[in-house]
């Protein structure tokens, strides 16, 4: 069955952190359930995760506790709250105690997180993993589902599918998403990219284990040292196809790191998750995420409390972000993209389709209103770690 942890491994839910009931989160779920009002008892069976919205936490009526209490009294799995930070720290210590006390896992996510999103892929996600229809969905759904990789089954599934598992071996997730006005990937075009990708792969030497649920196809491959360029011309590949004939959708690829160890297969999965979400979160599109390669990302993705990124941002370029609001220039925008062309001023004016001349004079200024050198290594790196962290956030 479905578990709470589970939710933790699927690409809308990257944003999720648990903030009580830890220890309950191996309750399954059986399905989700969004609150309207606070009666909902007619509408539950038990097993189901309750999602509160911003809606229903803005009603007079609302009381968090009655809430939980409610969902707890009625064998509910857990809560996912898509809330701000602002709230999550207004959460009382006695909500807190009961979650903890009772082992039912309180989770928030950013409310920004489209509801339809979450509702459609934990859906097909349940729906995926008690339903699956072959062999191969089995063996994939045991490692990115699973409790425990049991080792000796996942080898055991892989001879009878004629799979080398043999280590290492490396999870991606591709996640599509619709533009306006278009419906979900269907069924033909979900077998035809499948299709596809997996002759892609064979073209290049490589087996592929791959499936799909909702608008995400999640493929394994054998990711030996010496095959390295390879499986890079192989997911250009990919990428190039999916731009040629799929126009109308966009996408992300997400590649997690290749694991020696079998039993840490999971662990690639949600690499490749993490990166989705940090693709989605830069707004990218139709781009390649390998999370070996995600740099100083990968430490701020590990920051639960982002109002310290927040503080150190304000403190480096928090001049030069207000000079903006207020006179309408672009020193941020030409900060980030003097970094991005080596701190050339000919190729940042070419870059920003504007004069050397003002390009020269901006950096000046940022130089004036921040009290940082970009000729001073420290003061240099101060700034583009402002930077990263001002478009990660």
């Amino acid at each position: 069955m479905f578990q709470c942890k589970d939710l933790l491994s699927l690409p809308t839910m990257a944003k999720v952190r648990v903030i009580s009931g830890k220890k309950g989160m191996s309750n399954g779920i059986r399905w989700v359930y969004k609150a309207e009002s606070m009666d909902f008892s007619r509408w539950i069976h038990g097993s189901e995760l309750l999602i509160i919205s911003t809606p229903v936490i803005q009603k007079p009526d609302f009381d968090l506790l009655t809430l939980i209490q409610e969902a707890i009294r009625y064998h509910m799995s857990g809560a996912l709250l898509l809330i701000g930070e602002e709230y999550v720290k207004a959460i009382s210590k006695k909500v807190l105690r009961i979650s903890n006390e009772e082992n039912f896992p309180l989770m928030v996510i950013p409310g920004e997180i489209p509801l339809v999103d979450i509702f459609e892929e934990v859906g097909h996600a349940i729906a995926y993993h008690e339903n699956m229809e072959n062999d191969l969905e089995d063996l994939l759904a045991g490692i990115i589902f699973g409790s425990m990789i049991n080792v000796s089954s996942l080898e055991l599934k892989s001879q009878m599918i004629g799979y080398d598992v043999t280590p290492p071996q490396q999870i991606f997730v591709i996640h599509f998403f619709q533009k306006v006005g278009l419906p979900s990937l269907d069924v033909v075009e979900k077998q035809e990219i499948q299709s596809r990708m997996t002759l892609i792969f064979q073209e290049h030497g490589f087996q592929l284990l791959t499936s799909y649920y909702s608008n995400n196809f999640v493929g394994m491959v054998q990711a030996l040292d010496n095959t390295k360029e390879e499986r890079q011309m192989v997911f250009e590949e990919i990428r190039e196809y999916l731009i040629r004939e799929k126009p109308e959708w966009g996408f992300q690829i997400g590649i997690g790191k290749s694991y020696d160890q079998l039993s840490s297969l999971q662990k690639s999965f949600q690499d490749a998750s993490n990166c989705i979400a940090l693709a989605q979160k830069l707004g990218k599109e139709n781009e390649i995420f390998w999370y070996d390669r995600l740099g100083f990302y990968r430490l701020l993705m590990s920051f639960e409390n982002t109002e310290v990124l927040r503080e150190y941002c304000q403190d480096i370029i928090g001049t030069l972000i207000t000079y903006d609001q207020e006179n309408g220039t672009q020193l941020v925008e030409t900060t980030k993209a003097y970094f991005e062309n080596d701190c050339n001023l000919q190729l940042t004016s070419e870059k920003m389709f504007t004069h050397r001349n003002t390009i020269k004079y901006r950096i000046q200024r940022i130089e004036q209103l921040t009290g940082r050198s970009f000729r001073n290594s420290f003061e240099n790196l101060e700034l583009h770690n402002a930077i990263i962290i001002y478009e990660f956030l």
